[in-house]
């Protein structure tokens, strides 16, 4: 009789990971459900293989699937050990309220001497953005030049606001009076808020971290507020825009809000489509100011969700992150600033902007609340709207 092999938890593909469903019983902790939707899609694993990838009994694992016992898991050591199991990628690992695997590695890097450990690494290649890891000829300080660039210290208190969708156009789970309530549905930048909370994560495993849509957030008193999505999706934006020195344009839902200067002649920057209207790039816009109790607070914003997310990107990826810090550093000091640069998609994933190899958009600075002055220009090789 021939043995039945093994079931491999490494060959299921990320986009399991990333359908409606799965992230639906990821967010509300259903582990029946979510066990229900991985044998349905991996016929070739079972409820034995399942119990010994997560180390339950066989029952335990039958019990939830058949609704005997609660879906709905609180307790952290029996999450941990079904994303373990299952090898969950880190986006899916941050929904279920775990830190990223890759963090949990870091940790145990720091007991290796430091000539035997590993380069540092970046994101996987299949989450969000996800590129190769750092050579190991990076350098090792790259970490820190990232905390010092986003004022992270241990036990810093961050918090994230990301954009929210319109409540007429949401799905009817995002609504928390539906049975399979999911509150992550709401949320428009969703991919550069899973992004941005890994990553700091990342950067210092220590910061108390939460997000919030804009409805929900009416705190004042935390060390770095980063606000994500464009002020059109995104009430908290909105508070910020009388002291900047743009707005984006609102035009009907479906059409594009492009970005406009004021100070420059009212020069209008927005997306470039394809004859056949496939997006080729966007424009990111990445703020930050400082106010004066403290807080210093990031806005990252984009004519469409791949602007969100490249500049993200921009100044949170590895290495070349770090590159792009320490270059906009000692331009502009610790000054407050608005930089534009040019988004493009190669593929599904978002380029990774290089700003010391090619200079962005455009600059602005501005000392002690004076009025943001022009640093860099380069508008003319994008193309004015």
């Amino acid at each position: 009789m021939a043995k039945r092999k093994t079931f491999d938890p490494g060959r299921v593909p990320v986009s399991f990971w990333r359908a409606d469903d799965v992230q639906s019983a990821l967010a509300r902790h259903e582990v029946g459900a979510l066990f229900q939707l991985y044998l349905r899609q991996f016929p070739d694993c079972t409820q034995t293989q399942l119990a010994l990838l997560t180390e339950h009994d066989r029952s335990e694992i039958s019990n939830w699937i058949r609704g005997v016992r609660a879906g709905r898991v609180s307790d952290i050591d029996v999450l941990t050990r079904i994303a373990d199991g299952l090898q969950m990628p880190d986006e899916a690992r941050v929904l279920t309220g775990l830190a990223p695997a890759s963090v949990l590695m870091s940790s145990v890097r720091t007991a290796v001497p430091a000539s035997r450990q590993p380069a540092a690494g970046g994101l996987p290649a299949d989450m969000p953005g996800g590129m190769p890891a750092p050579s190991p000829t990076n350098s090792p300080d790259w970490r820190e030049d990232l905390r010092r660039f986003w004022g992270l210290a241990q036990s810093s208190r961050v918090d994230i606001v990301c954009s929210e969708i319109p409540e007429q156009e949401r799905p009817y789970f995002a609504s928390p009076q539906d049975r399979n309530y999911l509150r992550y549905a709401k949320f428009a930048d969703l991919d550069s808020l899973i992004y941005v909370r890994t990553r700091l994560t990342q950067l210092h495993p220590d910061l108390v971290i939460r997000d919030f849509s804009p409805s929900e957030y009416f705190d004042t008193g935390v060390d770095t507020l980063v606000v994500v999505g464009g002020p059109p999706w995104n009430a908290k934006y909105r508070e910020f825009l009388p002291q900047l020195p743009f707005y984006f344009a609102p035009n009907p839902l479906g059409e594009d809000d492009p970005l406009v200067v004021p100070q420059l002649g009212n020069l209008t920057l927005g997306p470039q489509w394809s004859p056949d209207s496939d997006l080729l790039e966007d424009i990111a816009v990445f703020t930050r100011l400082t106010m004066t109790k403290g807080t210093t607070v990031f806005l990252l914003g984009g004519c469409l969700t791949l602007g969100v997310l490249g500049g993200a990107q921009c100044f949170l990826h590895g290495e070349r992150a770090a590159a792009n810090a320490r270059w906009l550093t000692e331009l502009i000091g610790d000054d407050d600033f608005v930089l534009v640069t040019d988004v493009r998609r190669l593929g599904g994933i978002a380029d990774l902007a290089d700003l010391t190899a090619t200079e962005p958009l455009l600059v602005l600075a501005r000392h002690n609340n004076d009025p943001f002055s022009v640093v860099v220009k380069n508008t003319d090789r994008y193309g004015a709207v």
